[in-house]
C-alpha cells in the first residue's frame, strides 16, 4: 500500500499494560477510504489499537501516525475531532433527545444552530431514522438497533474523516445485526470514510471490511482481503474461521435431511 495514501500508520508499535505486553512490534497501514476489520481473541489488543489511534493511549515504543503526523504531536482535541467513535454500548446521554445527542460534537465545535439542525436532519435520514419521527424521542424510547443508529449518527456528526467502531453490533440480535450491516455498507458507499472496526466475529469482518487484520501474539498474523483470509491455512487464523466452517457444515447437513 502506498505510504502517501495512508490515513493511519502504526510502525513497530509496542504497548504493555501492568508489565504484560499487549502489542509487540505491530505495524499496520490503513489507506484513506478503506474499511478495515481487526479480529482476534479477547485480550489480543484490538481495543488498544483503537485507543492508540485516537490518542487515548500512547505507544511504549514505535509510532502511530494520523495523516502522516505522529499522535504525540497532535493537540488531543484536534485529533479527536477528526475521529468518530462508535461503541458496542452506545452510551447515549439519557437526559438528551435523539437530536441533542447527535448535536453534541457540532455544538462543541461552535456550529451555528441552523447548521446544527440541518446536520441532525441529514444524518438521521442517512441512518434510516426519519427526523420528524425520531428527533424528539428519548433514548429509552428506542430499540437497541435504533440506539445503535443514533450512535453512528453522533459519531459522524462533525463529518470526521476517520471512524472507529468497537464491537458496534455485538450486543444486537442476529436479525438486527444483519440489517445494520446492510445499512453500514450503504452509508460507507456514500461517505467513503476511513473505518476501523473491532470485532471477534469473522463473519461480521467479512460482511463489512475491505481488508481484515487478524491479531495474535501482539502482532498481525494476517492482513489481507476477506477472500484471502478465508483461504488462509495459518494456524493463528484458522481457529477464528472455525465457527464459519461449522455453520456451513450444519447448513449443509440440514439441507440434506428429508
Amino acid at each position: 500500500m502506498s505510504g502517501s495514501a495512508a490515513a493511519i500508520a502504526m510502525r513497530d508499535v509496542s504497548f504493555a499494560r501492568g508489565g504484560a505486553p499487549v502489542l509487540d512490534g505491530l505495524s499496520l497501514t490503513i489507506d484513506a477510504g478503506a474499511t478495515v476489520a481487526l479480529v482476534g481473541r479477547s485480550g489480543a489488543g484490538k481495543t488498544t489499537i483503537l485507543k492508540l489511534i485516537n490518542g487515548l493511549l500512547m505507544p511504549d515504543r514505535g509510532a502511530v501516525t494520523i495523516d502522516g503526523r505522529d499522535t504525540r504531536e497532535w493537540e488531543p482535541y484536534a485529533l479527536r475531532r477528526r475521529i468518530g467513535y462508535v461503541l458496542q454500548e452506545v452510551a447515549l446521554f439519557p437526559h438528551m433527545t435523539v437530536a441533542d445527542n447527535v448535536a453534541v460534537v457540532p455544538r462543541l465545535c461552535g456550529w451555528d444552530d441552523t447548521r446544527v439542525q440541518q446536520r441532525i436532519a441529514s444524518l438521521l435520514d442517512l441512518v434510516g431514522l426519519p427526523p420528524a419521527t425520531f428527533a424528539a424521542r428519548w433514548p429509552h424510547e428506542l430499540s437497541g438497533g435504533q440506539r445503535q443508529r443514533v450512535g453512528v449518527a453522533r459519531a459522524l456528526a462533525a463529518d470526521p474523516p476517520l471512524l472507529l467502531m468497537d464491537e458496534p453490533f455485538g450486543a444486537l440480535d442476529p436479525v438486527t445485526r444483519a440489517e445494520l450491516h446492510r445499512e453500514f455498507r450503504r452509508i460507507q458507499q456514500e461517505l467513503r470514510k476511513t473505518v476501523v472496526i473491532v470485532t471477534h466475529d469473522m463473519a461480521e469482518a467479512f460482511a463489512l471490511a475491505t481488508r481484515v487484520g487478524v491479531l495474535a501474539g501482539g502482532a498481525l498474523a494476517a492482513y489481507e482481503t476477506p477472500r484471502a483470509i478465508a483461504a488462509s491455512a495459518d494456524p493463528r487464523v484458522r481457529p477464528l474461521l472455525e465457527p464459519l466452517l461449522e455453520a456451513r457444515t450444519i447448513l449443509g447437513d440440514a439441507a440434506d435431511r428429508p
